[in-house]
């Protein structure tokens, strides 16, 4: 079957096990109750396609989880030119603007871009993906789906919409922290950067000193190090603090409050991911 022209058939109910469908057209086509164990999808269109009720396992191949940002691959080179290191890009549908091969119809005025194709094969490989218990195939497909949708906010692609930027921007930050919601380790790293940058900017700007809270105090307590400046920021960003240090002053004192502002919100979204990963 690869390489041919299935718009719209009917292959309902076929035992399509090991098939290779690979470059097919199969759009609008009907593959309900199908068995497809094994069976090729590589780069086969499959806008419009009905897979309700059909059978797949791991061998069946959509898409393949990887690299598809223009700044993870650029990387990806870079860690693939060390030994021993070879990492994969990205086996997207062939709607997904970021890899190629990339569809093209031909129509300069298509009505439907390849922004909101990609987003509804993806929709539609997540759905199968759940009923069959395929959880990386629907992660990986949930995930396309998101960045798909928030391309096409700015992109304008056979749409004809105007540019959405606030919907993008919080789409972008979302993807940023929590990969929207399937990445605890974004979340993580963010922590990490904020405890960070924080106590460097309680260090360089002397924003914190020494609380005596056992006199005799010394008339001049020792400096502050960049070793206190992150003890402070770490118990900051946890909502601890243990009262031996503070930031003497209204002004730095709301440099703290940002602190611990961030570090209930990255927590609270820690818990969610987590839990929305175990209730999956």
């Amino acid at each position: 079957f690869s390489g041919i022209n299935l718009e719209n058939a009917s292959l309902e109910g076929a035992d399509l096990r090991d098939a290779d469908f690979s470059e097919t057209n199969l759009e609008d086509a009907i593959l309900t109750r199908t068995q497809l164990y094994g069976t090729d999808f590589t780069d086969a269109r499959l806008h419009g396609t009905l897979f309700s009720d059909a059978r797949i396992n791991d061998d069946t191949r959509f898409v393949e989880r990887g690299t598809a940002s223009s700044v993870g691959k650029r990387l990806l080179s870079i860690v693939n030119a060390v030994p021993f290191l070879n990492r994969d890009e990205a086996r997207t549908v062939i709607y997904d603007p970021r890899t190629e091969p990339v569809y093209r119809d031909g129509d300069e005025e298509q009505v439907i871009g390849n922004y909101t194709r990609a987003a509804a094969v993806y929709a539609t490989l997540e759905s199968l993906a759940r009923d069959n218990a395929a959880s990386t195939l629907a992660s990986t497909s949930y995930v396309w789906r998101k960045d798909m949708e928030r391309g096409r906010r700015i992109s304008r692609d056979g749409e004809g919409n105007e540019r959405q930027w606030w919907p993008w921007l919080r789409s972008w930050a979302s993807n940023l922290v929590v990969r929207y919601g399937e990445s605890p380790y974004r979340i993580l790293t963010t922590a990490v950067l904020v405890v960070v940058s924080c106590g460097l900017a309680y260090d360089a700007l002397n924003l914190i000193g020494r609380v005596c809270s056992s006199p005799p105090c010394p008339p001049s307590p020792p400096p502050v190090t960049l070793f206190d400046a992150m003890y402070f920021s770490t118990l900051t960003f946890t909502t601890l603090g243990l009262g031996d240090f503070r930031p003497p002053g209204t002004t730095r004192a709301d440099t703290r409050y940002r602190g611990e502002s961030a570090g209930v919100i990255l927590l609270a979204l820690l818990v969610f991911v987590f839990g929305r990963r175990a209730t999956r």
